[in-house]
């Protein structure tokens, strides 16, 4: 089963010195497992009699062989850091983030990211077989495809949900994956997002904190699994799930992630959005009219933002990454400029008393926001003039167009490099 290797690289840990790549991943494996789902499970332990008759036991580790198989030279190991932590890097030398590689926290011992160049990791040069095909929370989890915090990674079993009162009666959910928007009232409660499916009993009991009332409504920002994977298990409690149709379209067929040269397999029928919407749908709860508003293509082609008039409080789904540069998914239609125009948006209908919620990232106010909107329209139009004469991704990053960004929106998972990486991508088509 592929997903074997989401396993290796989310959640195995190591410790002690390491010589190479093997060295981490072997003791990753020792300390986690058995700990993660049994879907994921990729050690063979094998009885054999020897000639003497004694019995013998033994463990094969496939994933060793499958990620070799996969591009990574597990012979290859440095030392390096990330987000102001010391990792292992395993692929690759020092200097070089163009070979196929993933960090391991060295405290933790835990996946904190991987890199590759986009023509090693399509699934047509693996291979047959060996794509990496995974559950879409585990995908988004696993990767740090959108950039949660690095506490949330170490295991979901150790993730604490810690609650933010943002307004009356609004609250917000923080724990592993994109951020939760709470209503709650004398109506019951409203959620917006629900993070990862092993993390559904523990936001039911941040919610119950909150307000005792029923969950009624759950309504999604987008459809990547770090939004969108405790939707089966809140629907089966009898949760309507709400969300544009494009989501819906997209949680219900194949995805490609072209950043990560991953598949996304379709997600349970239970857990699909079942009332979709194209514009926009307002709910009248708790006191307050919810408005969910659709913009366009964006960080996908689904994006809604969630403004509480009453409350005066939205909620912007990964439309907005405080402190960080934003992950945009061009392979599910998002854009450079479809980011900026979403900001632009939600600036003109607010107020400088209004709060922000954020896909990832702390709650910010209107001046965050505003620093984060120039910082995208600045390096994008930097970027998009240098695509147009005629520059090359090598050349444009020679240019270094974030440079003054760099220090302070750059040491999330999407790094500089990547990010001048994904606005030319999007850019230069145009």
């Amino acid at each position: 089963m592929a997903s074997y290797v989401a396993c290796v690289l989310l959640s195995l840990a190591a410790t002690g010195p390491s010589r190479t790549g093997r060295d981490v991943v072997s003791a990753m494996h020792d300390r986690y497992a058995g700990k993660w789902y049994r879907t994921l499970s990729f050690v063979q332990k094998n009885t054999a009699t020897a000639p003497d008759g004694r019995i013998e036991h033994s463990t094969w580790r496939e994933y060793a062989r499958r990620l070799k198989r996969l591009g990574f030279d597990l012979a290859t190991v440095h030392d390096d850091s990330w987000e102001g932590r010391p990792v292992y890097v395993v692929g690759a030398r020092a200097g070089d983030l163009r070979t196929r590689q993933f960090w391991v926290d060295k405290e933790r011992l835990v996946f904190v990211r991987r890199a590759a160049p986009r023509r090693t990791v399509r699934p047509h040069t693996m291979a047959q077989g060996e794509e990496l095909t995974m559950r879409p929370a585990l995908l988004f989890l696993a990767l740090g495809a959108l950039a949660a915090p690095l506490p949330a990674q170490q295991g979901l079993d150790t993730v604490q949900i810690r609650t933010v009162n943002v307004a009356d009666g609004v609250y917000m959910l923080m724990g592993a994956g994109g951020n939760i928007g709470v209503s709650a009232g004398a109506n019951g409660i409203m959620l917006i997002d629900d993070q990862f499916a092993p993390l559904s009993d523990k936001i039911r009991t941040a919610l119950t904190a909150i307000n005792p009332g029923p969950i009624r409504f759950l309504l999604n920002t987008h459809w990547h699994g770090d939004h969108t994977g405790g939707n089966e298990n809140f629907a089966k409690g009898g949760v309507v799930i709400v969300a544009h149709e494009n989501v819906r379209h997209r949680m219900s067929v194949e995805q490609f992630i072209a950043a990560f040269g991953s598949k996304v397999p379709p997600s349970p029928e239970t857990a699909l959005p079942i009332v979709t919407f194209t514009d926009a749908v307002t709910f009248y709860l708790n006191g307050d009219s919810i408005s969910a508003l659709h913009v366009a293509p964006a960080h996908t082609d689904g994006d809604v933002v969630i403004y509480f008039r009453r409350a005066n409080v939205v909620h912007m789904g990964d439309t907005y990454f405080n402190g960080r540069y934003p992950f945009i998914d061009l392979s599910s239609g998002g854009s450079v400029d479809g980011m900026v125009a979403a900001v632009d948006r939600v600036l003109a209908m607010t107020d400088h008393s209004t709060k922000y919620i954020p896909g990832h990232g702390e709650l910010s106010g209107r001046a965050e926001l505003g620093a984060y909107r120039d910082m995208l329209a600045t390096v994008r139009d930097r970027i998009r003039k240098l695509a147009r004469q005629g520059r090359t991704l090598a050349q444009v990053k020679a240019a270094k167009p974030s440079a003054e960004f760099d220090a302070a929106w750059g040491t999330g998972f999407i790094n500089p490099d990547r990010f001048i990486e994904i606005l030319y991508t999007d850019l230069s088509k145009r």
